[in-house]
């Protein structure tokens, strides 16, 4: 009896969340961690750009901004370990590279190394994220108050906003980049 009590509760609390979540626009998205940090990468200039956009545009960056900068940070926390686990080190501690700046993985870890990166790239993370309409870039700037989106910014701007998960997946098909070699740091 006592089980039942909690399983309801529990139902409860979950039914009570998801109407939160409705009321306030948001949806649940699922995304790779090596596209995390892609969107994240490509969503960054805008973000730390002087430009001037509407008030709502600008609200909307920064709410996305927040959730996948924070997903990249987890990401990226978890592929430092594995760097400080697999390669090479000096003395100090420190990750020896080579002249290009890359850490060096000896050999005999390498093939353990590159299957846990790739593992840690490919774990699916689910966002919760404020639902952004394509209306948002529908503005009025008659007086000329705003910077002006080039075509390619507002495309990445709006599939980021709009619909992240279908972002990735175009990046993917428009340059033929297999998931594999998608080695964002």
């Amino acid at each position: 009896m006592i089980g039942s009590f909690y399983v309801v509760l529990i139902l409860r609390e979950e039914h009570i969340k998801l109407k939160i979540m409705e009321d306030l626009n948001m949806k649940t998205i699922t995304i790779k961690n090596w596209a995390i940090t892609k969107i994240y990468e490509d969503l960054l200039p805008f973000l730390l750009g002087n430009k001037k956009y509407p008030q709502k545009l600008n609200w909307a960056m920064y709410k996305a901004g927040q959730k996948f900068e924070e997903a990249a940070i987890r990401y990226n926390t978890e592929y430092r370990r594995l760097l400080q686990q697999y390669a090479l080190k000096d003395i100090n501690n420190n990750l020896i590279t080579d002249s290009a700046g890359n850490v060096i993985i000896p050999d005999c870890l390498n093939d353990i190394f590159t299957r846990e990166w790739l593992t840690l790239s490919n774990i699916d993370v689910k966002l919760q994220m404020e639902e952004v309409d394509e209306e948002i870039f529908n503005y009025d700037d008659s007086n000329g108050q705003y910077e002006t989106l080039k075509p390619h910014e507002l495309r990445v701007l709006k599939e980021i906003l709009c619909d992240p998960e279908n972002y990735i997946g175009k990046f993917v098909m428009e340059y033929g980049v297999p998931v594999e070699e998608c080695r964002i740091y």
